[in-house]
Order: structure tokens, then sequence, then C-alpha cells
């Protein structure tokens, strides 16, 4: 029988990622539904190691991928998948066992073509964030807050790529993932989700809140080289975004004009002592301005 969803996750070799692959397996088969589903696991490795993946469940399967890039990834993904609802997991999270149920019924509510959910920090009370951390910088991991109940996502609120799911005739209409954006080995690009997202109707666009998955921050990336690395090249990201989709759809823009808003924040950061935060703020729109102008 034809599975009803197909769970796209791209993956790069690293350490421990059978495990973390194998995790996702076991909350796979733990889901609190019926429905058939098949996963499509896209090594996205220069070369495929398929002794990383041993003992995979028969809903899997691997595809190799040698276009390096997260879009390049996805979209080889959404060209095997035969669900008629795509959805698509990073390969360090954890979906909960409401995720797929969750998923499959707000799919049939009217108009709705997009579906996320929360993707939150797994044991967040034990993570040592370091003092100059603050939801400024955790939004460019998770998104530091939800809404309440489903319903199509408004401002502040957005869907990010580790949690996602469309309709499979969507990218008949709108094409595939840009692949001038979204991560291409260890340069930190983004905003490939954000950004076909913006093809889409925003009234389609839902928000689950029982399809939950959760994800760990590592000690690596809670380093200020770290986030400023990563909000430079959210900066380029912006700037490539900008250039397709204009000022007008653009989800964060305060933060790449000198407005009030931006005087607001950026002031804000000093007269509490948020030195680095001020500093990022100042990277970002710098960037964006010098990226858009040289059209980089």
């Amino acid at each position: 029988m034809k599975p009803e969803i197909s769970i796209i996750i791209p993956t790069v070799s690293y350490s421990n990622r059978k495990e973390q692959i194998h995790r996702i397996f076991a909350a796979l088969e733990s889901q609190k539904t019926s429905v058939l589903f098949e996963v499509i696991i896209v090594d996205n490795s220069f070369r495929l190691n398929e002794n990383q993946f041993n003992q995979v469940p028969v809903f899997a399967k691997i595809i190799h991928e040698p276009g390096i890039g997260l879009s390049r990834a996805r979209n080889a993904g959404v060209r095997v998948a035969v669900g008629d609802i795509i959805a698509f997991l990073d390969d360090d999270v954890v979906p909960m066992t409401t995720w797929i149920k969750a998923i499959i019924q707000t799919h049939k509510l009217q108009k709705v073509l997009c579906v996320g959910g929360p993707v939150i920090l797994r044991d967040r009370e034990s993570i040592r964030f370091p003092r100059w951390f603050s939801d400024y910088f955790l939004r460019f991991v998770v998104p530091p807050q939800f809404p309440e109940s489903t319903g199509v996502v408004k401002a502040p609120y957005y869907i990010i790529g580790a949690n996602m799911s469309f309709k499979r005739n969507i990218f008949d209409r709108y094409g595939f993932f840009d692949t001038n954006l979204g991560r291409v080995g260890k340069c930190l690009l983004s905003g490939e989700d954000m950004e076909f997202m913006m093809r889409v109707p925003p009234e389609s666009i839902f928000y689950e809140p029982l399809a939950v998955v959760s994800t760990r921050i590592t000690s690596r990336r809670l380093t200020r080289r770290y986030f400023a690395r990563r909000i430079f090249w959210q900066a380029v990201s912006d700037a490539r975004i900008f250039k397709k989709h204009g000022f007008n759809q653009y989800y964060d823009r305060s933060e790449l004009f000198f407005s009030t808003d931006f005087s607001r924040k950026f002031f804000t950061a000093l007269r509490y002592g948020l030195i680095f935060q001020a500093f990022c703020i100042i990277i970002r729109i710098m960037t964006f301005k010098i990226v858009s102008f040289f059209n980089l």
C-alpha cells in the first residue's frame, strides 16, 4: 500500500550519526497512529557509507545525494517520495509520539498546504548557557516561543525546517528548495525553509502544537565564535531572500534596515550590557547591506 506521508531526513556524516538516526527510527516506530509512512534518509556526504545505517527498518530507505547542500538533499528526497504529505526532520531531532497523527489531522483542515510544529530543547534545565546568551541568539537555533493553539502562523511566530511538512503537489506548483540557500558543508547559509514558505499563500501555513520534536543544543554552538559566524551567514541568506521577494514579504525586515525598531533593539542591548548581542545586530545589518549592494 502507498504510504500517506513521506518523512525526509537529510544527513551528513558525523561521529554519532548512526545512534541519532536509529533514535529517530525508534521514535517513529512508537508513533500513536496506524497511518502508513515511509522514511527517506538522504545521505549528503561525499560518499555513501551504508555501514552507518545498519538494521534499517522496513519503512526506511537510504538514498545518496552527492551534490553537497541541505537544499539539494531535501530536493532529492522530494523527488523519490510517494506520500501525499511530505514532512522534513533534521537529523538531530526526535519526534514525539503524537507527531505523525497531529500532522495528518492538521493537513485535513481546509486550505492547509503547510504544517509545522514546536522544536523544543531537550534537557533545557541542565544546559549551561553562557551569560551573554539570550532569546536573540536562541532564535537562530530554535524559535524561542510558539502559539498556544492550532491555526495560521502569524508574526512573531514562525516555522523552521527542522519540523515542517507540505502537501506533495505543492512542489509541482511552487518548485523546489533554492540551492543558493541552506547549509553547504561548513558554510552556515540558511533560509531555504523560510524562502520556500514565502512562495506559499500565508493563509495556508498552519502551526500544530501536538506535532512536537525535540533537539539538543551542543556546547560547540554556545560560543561567541559560532554565533558571530551564524549571524554573518544569516545576513548573507537575508540578502539573497530579499532579492527574490522584496521588502514587504520579508519576515525579519525590522533587523535589516535602520529604523525605529532597529534602534530600539540595538540601544536596549547596550543599556543592559549585552555588548556581544549589540555587536551581532550590527554584523547582521552591515553584512546584509554589503551583500545586497554588491549583489553577492
